[in-house]
């Protein structure tokens, strides 16, 4: 899959999603396994001293059980975090967290939280 249709594919996951997550606090094990898998994809950055997740009313999930692209989806997880970067300064974070089942993250992405 190119780079800007999986941009797509995120932007439509987005938008339709994160509206309609209900708003309840997730402790299964899908949270942890995107912790985990998370984690590791934020530290690549390089310029990343810690991750926090943060698990409180804003970390939901939605069932999803369809196909993006090829990959199938089971559920969609999605929460806050808060980075610590090398230079002492801390950022939050948005993140979306597909997962094929409630074990297996298949893709993590986190944005700035306005």
């Amino acid at each position: 899959m190119k780079s800007s249709s999986k941009i797509s594919v995120l932007s439509l996951i987005c938008g339709l999603v994160w509206p309609l997550a209900a708003q309840a606090q997730y402790e299964g094990p899908g949270f942890v396994a995107c912790m985990d898998y998370g984690e590791k994809q934020l530290m690549q950055d390089g310029t990343i001293r810690s991750v926090v997740f943060v698990n409180d009313r804003d970390t939901t999930i939605e069932k999803y059980t369809q196909k993006v692209g090829s990959q199938f989806v089971s559920s969609i997880l999605t929460g806050r975090a808060t980075v610590e970067r090398n230079s002492g300064r801390a950022q939050k974070l948005r993140y979306l967290c597909l997962l094929a089942d409630e074990r297996t993250p298949v893709f993590f992405h986190a944005t700035e939280e306005k």
